[in-house]
């Protein structure tokens, strides 16, 4: 324990890791985490509404995109540990050396991280966009019936 806490004090300095840059990195992992709810949530919502065939492709798509969803996550939350490790390790000798390549990978993975945050903003649109589809298919479907109902009185 006395080591761990000595190589800490020795090679970490908290005030170089940049939490401005953390802090907006954590947009596209709440987004992230906000489509993969969204996913098991219309799974829940729209089953009943829909037919065999139908439900059978929705889960499949379900599961693709929720495992692409968890495999964005997972890649996200892995940039902003590098970030961090690479900022509190700041100090190393390694680092330094190899400074600009790491703040050249850094940037490409910063880059990478906030451009992910297009599809799935798109994925969620898409989801909200699907289930307003089977709500009004839903409703039409309630319209016709008691149309029909009415004409056969």
């Amino acid at each position: 324990m006395s080591t761990a806490w000595f190589i800490a004090n020795k090679y970490i300095i908290l005030t170089s890791i940049p939490w401005g840059v953390l802090t907006i990195l954590i947009l596209p992992i709440a987004s992230s985490a906000t489509l993969f709810h969204k996913l098991s949530e219309t799974q829940k919502n729209v089953a009943e509404d829909l037919s065999r065939n139908e439900q059978r492709r929705l889960t499949r798509l379900i599961k693709e995109k929720s495992r692409a969803t968890l495999f964005m996550l997972t890649l996200q939350i892995s940039i902003i540990i590098f970030v961090a490790l690479i900022s509190l390790g700041n100090e190393s000798s390694f680092v330094q050396q190899h400074i600009h390549t790491i703040s050249k990978f850094v940037v490409c993975a910063l880059v990478f991280s906030l451009y992910s945050l297009i599809p799935v903003l798109l994925g969620v649109k898409e989801v909200i966009d699907f289930e307003g589809l089977i709500k009004t298919r839903k409703t039409l479907n309630k319209r016709k019936k008691s149309a029909l109902s009415k004409l056969g009185k």
